[in-house]
């Protein structure tokens, strides 16, 4: 995956080489990933990286829209949330933001990279773009997702927006790498 073997840099606490952004997907898609996104949840757990989820995922997974509903997802419970944009049809009452005409411009482009050509962008490409501009907006290091169609967009949304995504396995490698470095500037 092009950008997720570069050294990367991004927001994290001073004890950490920075935040991820987990997607929907792979809370959803255990078999996609799974021992990578559990390796990571280690990691998070003796404070070496941060992960996040969006105000979007607590929605995608509930019952309402998830056929998949379960105790499985009570993983997400313990994430700092990121508030994206509020949209009156779909964010949920107190966790999103007022979004300014650039944050919603950049919501646009994204959708409009994920779907290239299309008139009219579906609330699942309008979700992913929502998840993809907060992940920028918070300066994270990361978008780890499963979903093939965002991560075949990762070169032009690294190119365009500084924007990396990958794989749980990438991320972990990512990570890997970053306490690699960290810990030889320790030396």
């Amino acid at each position: 995956m092009i950008g997720c073997s570069e050294l990367a840099t991004g927001f994290g606490s001073p004890w950490t080489v920075g935040r991820l952004v987990f997607d929907t997907s792979g809370f959803i898609w255990k078999e996609k990933g799974r021992e990578a996104v559990l390796e990571l949840e280690v990691l998070r757990e003796d404070y070496v990286v941060e992960i996040v989820k969006t105000d979007l995922v607590d929605g995608e997974l509930s019952e309402k829209y998830n056929k998949r509903f379960g105790d499985e997802f009570d993983i997400t419970s313990s994430y700092v949330e990121l508030h994206s944009i509020f949209y009156l049809d779909s964010s949920r009452s107190g966790h999103s933001v007022l979004g300014t005409d650039d944050e919603q411009k950049l919501v646009d482009a994204i959708a409009k990279v994920l779907k290239p050509g299309a008139t009219v962008v579906g609330s699942h490409d309008l979700l992913d773009a929502r998840h993809l501009a907060a992940t920028v907006k918070y300066g994270c290091l990361a978008f780890v997702t499963t979903d093939s169609n965002i991560l075949k967009h990762g070169p032009e949304l690294l190119d365009r927006w500084q924007l990396r995504v990958c794989t749980p396995e990438d991320a972990l490698d990512l990570v890997r790498e970053l306490v690699r470095r960290r810990d030889l500037h320790r030396l």
